[in-house]
């Protein structure tokens, strides 16, 4: 399945090619007014999960359903496998096999693995925080646009036990997920296209950039 991908302000989007233009330009205008709102309200950086819940509020303020949470466990990434597998692990039962897919695209643009192996080489700093969002789009079979909204904060650590020569490095990168999977409803949208096109829509130059298909996508 292809997918096309976009910037949108800080959020990696990425685009079933299923989904027909209009909804495209419209999905991709809710996310950025949503992510203009959290960041009025919050830094994204030092307080990850108010922004990510403000930045929900808005999708459903703003014409999106919420169909179901995002397990917010955190996710231990192994040294050896890394994030190989964490697609099904924040998707879950419900979600799609393409929901899957463009999850783990969006993913691999992030180069979230590529973080982790050179933290567990040793070749990034001992403490470190990252905060990242991104938010796949299908289809359904209903015919109506999901939105699968994930903000992912990627923790390291390093712990040190012992002392001199007997000294014990033990690394460990976690995932602290949160989100949800959101129903677009073009109807309850229409309402509010307008105002969101002239207080976000026109500024989609300065805050969207498309990037093509990501790598690995079919």
């Amino acid at each position: 399945m292809k997918q096309d991908a976009a910037i949108v302000g800080s959020t990696l989007v990425a685009l079933a090619e299923t989904l027909p233009m209009e909804d495209r330009q419209d999905v991709m205008d809710l996310l950025l007014y949503a992510e203009l709102e959290a960041n009025k309200k919050y830094n994204k950086d030092e307080v990850a999960k108010s922004w990510m819940n403000h930045y929900q509020r808005t999708l459903v303020k703003h014409g999106c359903e919420l169909k179901s949470f995002l397990n917010e466990d955190p996710i231990f990434v192994p040294r050896t496998n890394g994030l190989h597998g964490v697609a099904l692990s924040l998707i879950g039962s419900e979600g799609s096999a393409q929901l899957e897919r463009l999850a783990r695209s969006a993913i691999e643009a992030l180069k979230l693995d590529t973080f982790a192996s050179e933290f567990y080489q040793g070749q990034a700093s001992a403490k470190n925080t990252l905060v990242f969002s991104m938010a796949p789009c299908e289809l359904t079979p209903t015919g109506e646009p999901a939105v699968f909204f994930c903000g992912l904060k990627l923790v390291s650590t390093v712990d040190v036990t012992g002392a001199w020569l007997w000294k014990t490095t033990f690394r460990d990168v976690s995932l602290f997920p949160a989100g949800g999977t959101f129903i677009f409803k073009r109807e309850a949208y229409a309402k509010h296209r307008q105002r969101l096109r002239d207080e976000a829509g026109f500024q989609s130059d300065r805050f969207i950039r498309n990037i093509g298909r990501p790598a690995g996508s079919r």
